[in-house]
């Protein structure tokens, strides 16, 4: 329960700084539908890790997916951050949006394992906890804003916190899935 709690904080946590530190978005100029169109990429590499995510889940189990999604969706976030030019931005935007849903549906996963192992209710307070990761993650965000480091940085040592709270953590998932 512990490691999932914290993975969830840690998930939405890193989400929050890629809506906060805007800066980086709006650093690419052009015409504000394109810009919008580029940010339309999120959502859609959402959709797109459905399929994907469940295929990957069956094959390595949800725990593989974590330990290899959690980090992969940190190096995304660090993606934005390097985006030279709108086209770009979409692309690492895609792949921040389809790294960010397949941890997530594995995470998920993993909490319906753990809710059965608890025999009640608990599946709140994992969207909770991720939801306490958004609030700490949008502060995070307000306090290193006005202190004037460039999102590139700022996205580098949330990727580092990232992958060494991953780590940390990786004994506190479960090491099989449930059978279904």
């Amino acid at each position: 329960l512990v490691g999932k709690r914290d993975l969830e904080r840690l998930a939405g946590v890193a989400r929050r700084q890629r809506d906060v530190d805007a800066r980086g978005l709006r650093g690419h100029r052009g015409a504000d539908g394109a810009l919008g169109l580029a940010l339309f990429a999120a959502p859609t590499g959402e959709f797109a890790a459905v399929a994907v995510a469940a295929l990957l889940i069956k094959r390595w189990g949800s725990q593989a997916v974590i330990l290899a999604g959690l980090p992969c969706y940190a190096v995304c976030l660090t993606g934005l951050g390097l985006a030279p030019s709108l086209p770009f931005l979409a692309a690492a935007l895609f792949l921040f949006g389809f790294a960010s849903n397949t941890f997530n549906i594995a995470l998920n996963a993993q909490a319906v394992d753990v809710e059965c192992l608890y025999k009640r209710p608990i599946m709140s307070t994992f969207h909770g906890m991720w939801s306490l990761g958004g609030v700490a993650g949008g502060t995070l965000g307000a306090i290193v804003a006005p202190l004037g480091l460039p999102p590139l940085p700022h996205f580098i040592i949330m990727c580092a916190v990232t992958c060494l709270v991953t780590f940390s953590v990786r004994h506190r998932i479960l090491p099989h899935d449930l059978p279904r």
